[in-house]
């Protein structure tokens, strides 16, 4: 008998396992799952069987056996299936995969695992009718208008299962979201609650983690993405909350994979799981899938109100500006209302620092990071020694008086950002309390006390605000997302909407732009169900998902040319086989951000209208290329 076994380190993409022969006394104890010790060149390693077979295509004099077996069954059946699925529907290496589910792969890890095997004798138990309405359902899609009503449904879901052998798990797309959710869980839950998550936590934390979920002492378990690949013992229900979120999807490192797939392709696996999917505005994947009637749609209409709390400030005029740029008169008064009333404000800018970036008016030279290839940004108009910043790879450059191109003076400030917001603040409002909120070192920030307040942030302040006192949400300098050449800028900054209006209910909100007209601010104007279904019109009309399958390739090479080079050679290489796979190839396209961490990359863009298409083509795709399945953008 032979092993397939997938060791411990990193592979290619194509290595997917190595043979090893099963010695006569293990093959009773060893299977699919079985966490073995192996001989790798000159050393023992540790690996996970990924398969048994009869045959090798290795000769029989050159396979080496494997030397002992650890554990004889280190994952479920479903997680098993889940572990192929995954490797394949993302193509990506198994040995990246394997490690997903295996937060640590040291020897003494494996063998308490081993032991913790032989304690449980059946790991299944009888699944009480749920109580709750919401669990009724198998698939569920519930928007909502108020969020701190949808939290107080998952503590009355979490407080269900903690009286019960049934696991929960809340998947949250960022930390922030699930620490606040945790920390005001009441103590008599807490008691059964579980982070998994593998940033943001103590090894030692994550490992008890570990064992209590899969002992089924731990009955909710709260995290982002990896806690999907949690041990589970008994997983009965799965809440994913703001579905909508990009946040949920990992971008880097490999694989490039959304949670919502694997959590569904696991519900598929065992019926009994059960998903609450959760949003202000849903994603249009999801919204896609109510009306193919895969998954129960629950919606709520509130926002409909625009006379009374939202209004468009219409800034395409001078005379919007009657004192301080960037706040429209409207704005201005509007802000000076809630404080006088006692009611606090948050601003929301659209970037940090002062400035979007330095133009020149008379041939177009705008400053550019050498390392990442994006405009620079403004931090201080006023000090020319620290004036430009990449807020991607931290370089600071001096400014200049002179455009280096033309010898021109005419150089132009662009895009307000949350320093020029800050600093009309003060003008405008001498007599407030003022801070900013930011990724960067925060200045200004006092730990809010009951007066009102002027709370200034990009969109990383969102989750960091406490919305008990906001009488006022204004959006400033923010038309760069609407404007976006990303075929989700749309939904996304409807989704941005919705969810200020949920996390400040009866707030008012003024939106500052150029664009009043734009098809997003309809969501008011009649409801959030009508936008939806126009713009699942658009994504139909152009080919997008959800009604194709999307592949972007990344190329990458420490020269654009040849990165592109390369690119065009294997689209002429292989377009024949995608005209026979009815495949559509973009590209090669440049990249929005063209040069990361020194490499520069473009894009190759397949397109079909199934998945099954690309089983042949993917097979030709070189092992150091990026695959990205579905992407959140194609640029």
């Amino acid at each position: 008998m032979i092993a397939q076994v997938i060791p411990f380190i990193r592979l290619p993409r194509t290595m997917e396992a190595f043979d090893y022969v099963i010695p006569k006394n293990l093959e009773v104890g060893l299977s699919a799952g079985s966490i073995v010790s192996v001989p790798f060149r000159k050393r023992n390693i540790l690996g996970f069987t990924a398969g048994i077979k009869n045959t090798s295509y290795v000769p029989a004099n050159k396979l080496r056996a494997i030397n002992k077996v650890i554990v004889e069954k280190s994952l479920t059946e479903e997680q098993i299936d889940l572990f192929y699925w995954m490797a394949e529907n993302y193509a990506t290496a198994r040995s990246i995969i394997i490690k997903m589910f295996f937060p640590f792969t040291s020897k003494s890890f494996f063998n308490r695992l081993a032991n913790e095997n032989n304690k449980i004798r059946d790991a299944r138990y009888k699944i009480q009718a749920a109580k709750h309405p919401w669990l009724k359902n198998q698939s569920l899609l519930i928007q909502y208008d108020d969020r701190e009503t949808v939290l107080k449904e998952y503590e009355k879901i979490a407080a269900e299962f903690a009286k019960s052998k049934k696991q929960l798990l809340i998947l949250f797309p960022r930390l922030a979201l699930l620490r606040r959710f945790y920390d005001d869980l009441p103590d008599k839950i807490k008691k059964y609650a579980e982070i998994y998550q593998s940033t943001g936590i103590k090894q030692s934390a994550l490992q008890n983690a570990f064992w209590r979920i899969k002992n089924n002492e731990a009955k909710i378990i709260l995290g982002t993405r990896p806690a999907l690949f949690a041990p589970f013992a008994n997983l009965s229900a799965i809440i994913i909350d703001h579905e909508e979120s990009p946040d949920h999807r990992q971008e880097e490192p490999n694989p490039r994979y959304h949670p919502i797939d694997a959590a569904e392709f696991l519900q598929k696996r065992d019926k009994k799981i059960k998903i609450l999917y959760i949003s202000p505005l849903p994603s249009i994947e999801r919204f896609s899938a109510t009306l193919n009637k895969k998954i129960k749609f629950i919606s709520g209409d509130n926002f409909s109100q625009p006379e009374d709390r939202i209004k468009i400030l219409d800034t395409r005029h001078p005379e919007s500006w009657r004192t301080t740029y960037p706040f429209h008169f409207e704005m201005e008064a509007a802000i000076k209302d809630k404080l006088e009333n006692a009611k606090s404000v948050f601003i929301l800018a659209g970037r940090r620092g002062e400035s979007a970036m330095l133009v020149c008016a008379d041939c177009g030279w705008s400053p550019v990071c050498p390392n990442c290839a994006i405009p620079l940004s403004i931090v201080n108009e006023r000090k020319m020694d620290e004036a430009l910043v990449c807020f991607r790879c931290g370089l600071k450059q001096s400014g200049t008086p002179f455009c280096p191109s033309c010898q021109g003076t005419r150089l132009k400030y662009r895009g307000a950002g949350i320093k020029k917001i800050y600093d009309a603040a003060i003008k405008l409002f001498p007599d407030a309390q003022i801070r900013q909120i930011a990724k960067e070192p925060q200045t200004n920030l006092k730990k809010p006390d009951s007066h009102p307040e002027i709370i200034i942030g990009t969109p990383y302040a969102i989750d960091y605000v406490d919305y008990s006192n906001i009488g006022l949400i204004g959006l400033v300098s923010t038309d760069g997302a609407l404007f976006s050449s990303q075929f989700r800028s749309a939904e996304r900054f409807g989704q941005l909407l919705c969810d200020l209006m949920s996390l400040a209910p009866k707030a008012d909100l003024l939106v500052q732009t150029m664009a009043p007209e734009h098809k997003v601010f309809a969501i008011w104007q009649r409801n959030r169900e009508d936008f939806l279904r126009q713009e699942l019109e658009s994504r139909k009309s152009a080919n997008y998902p959800p009604f194709s399958e999307v592949l972007k390739l990344i190329i990458q090479n420490k020269k654009y040319e040849a990165a592109e080079s390369a690119a065009s050679a294997w689209i002429e290489k292989n377009n024949d086989l995608a005209g026979e796979s009815n495949i559509e190839i973009l590209g090669p396209i440049r990249p929005a951000n063209p040069l990361i961490r020194g490499r520069f990359r473009t894009n190759i863009v397949l397109r079909a209208n199934e998945n099954g298409a690309f089983t042949k083509i993917i097979k030709l795709i070189p092992n150091d290329w990026i695959i990205d399945k579905n992407p959140e953008n194609l640029l």
